[in-house]
């Protein structure tokens, strides 16, 4: 068992080295030029070519595929110009909300699947088992973020309550009115 579970893991790293080929070269097929639109209208050729170098951009791909890995590798995820901070830094900062959404979602997961799965199995070839076998099809066939604007446009719909909030300090702030919402009902 230890041995397939090995098997298993190295398995996964040549599938990760392809996932990160393809995702760098799909960065760099986008079209426009980081110089360009970086300097915006300060752009002149000198400016450009120094910012080229500064980034390695003036390398070959292949030499800047493995900058960019190791510098994955290593944690350094780079910089981002929106928020003008690390997004090794923006990752950490949203560390705690991640983990919180993905122990309770398993925890509803758990506390509604295996009570299904209970029910659907004492009921085999009856209607509560067709009942769960339907559900459990269409959590798994509906895009999470389908499924989310959805129900929230039906708590607006049905409650006028909008579901949408914002975490902040470590509490999640709701919005009480529908005009919060993206779709603008209220």
């Amino acid at each position: 068992m230890a041995r397939y579970i090995i098997k298993r893991i190295l398995s996964i790293i040549p599938v990760l080295l392809g996932i990160s080929i393809v995702v760098f070269l799909a960065v760099r097929l986008i079209p426009g030029d980081f110089a360009t639109v970086t300097l915006g209208t300060q752009y002149t050729d000198e400016a450009a070519a120094a910012l080229r170098e500064r980034y390695g951009l003036d390398q070959p791909i292949v030499y800047q595929y493995f900058l960019w890995l190791g510098g994955i590798l290593t944690g350094d995820f780079g910089f981002s110009y929106v928020s003008n901070q690390s997004v090794s830094v923006l990752l950490l900062s949203r560390l705690p909300v991640t983990l919180e959404l993905t122990v309770l979602s398993l925890l509803l997961a758990v506390l509604v699947g295996i009570p299904m799965g209970y029910w659907a199995a004492c009921k085999r070839n009856k209607a509560p088992d067709s009942v769960a076998t339907v559900t459990g099809l269409l959590g798994i066939s509906i895009p999470n973020f389908c499924f989310t604007v959805f129900s929230d446009f039906k708590m607006v719909s049905f409650r006028r309550f909008c579901a949408f909030g914002r975490w902040n300090s470590g509490k999640f702030k709701k919005h009480d009115s529908a005009s919060h919402c993206p779709w603008g009902c209220g």
